[in-house]
């Protein structure tokens, strides 16, 4: 499923989902995201982020449930990274909080290769541009393939 304008607006910057949506994007925020804007990547952008809250949507009501074309963490408040336009779990995490109203979320990101400890959209949403109440964000990374610390958060070498 694609996920909505107005379920990305509850996370990412209208301006910025707007330009990207439109194609209105400069060659420089193309090349932080990693590929040239298309209408294909618009499609994988929204379907990302919707697979994820529709897994969210699933995993809500006690079950266990995945995405495995998700995990789009490196996105920005206002801006796309990594081959992140959107960040799809904290759209998620932000709509589910909402929508079904739960006390407590939990994300964890999963990256044998590399990351970037907490995923830039929660640093935004620590600092205030989104609130986010008791959501939980833990990353596991391959100490294998990671080895130097960029940041101490609560992480898990795996």
């Amino acid at each position: 499923p694609l996920v909505t304008v107005d379920e990305l607006e509850t996370t990412h910057c209208p301006n910025y989902m707007q330009r990207f949506l439109q194609g209105d994007m400069t060659e420089e925020e193309n090349r932080n995201v990693g590929f040239p804007w298309s209408p294909a990547g618009v499609d994988r952008a929204l379907s990302s982020v919707g697979g994820t809250l529709a897994a969210a949507r699933v995993a809500v009501t006690g079950q266990w449930a995945a995405h495995v074309a998700g995990g789009t963490h490196h996105a920005f408040y206002d801006r796309g990274e990594g081959f992140c336009v959107f960040s799809d779990m904290a759209v998620a995490a932000i709509v589910v909080k909402t929508t079904f109203q739960k006390s407590k979320n939990r994300i964890w990101t999963w990256s044998y290769r590399q990351g970037e400890r907490i995923p830039p959209i929660w640093q935004l949403c620590i600092i205030g541009f989104v609130s986010l109440p008791r959501i939980l964000s833990i990353s596991s990374f391959s100490k294998l393939v990671w080895t130097y610390c960029k940041k101490i958060v609560l992480d898990a070498w795996i």
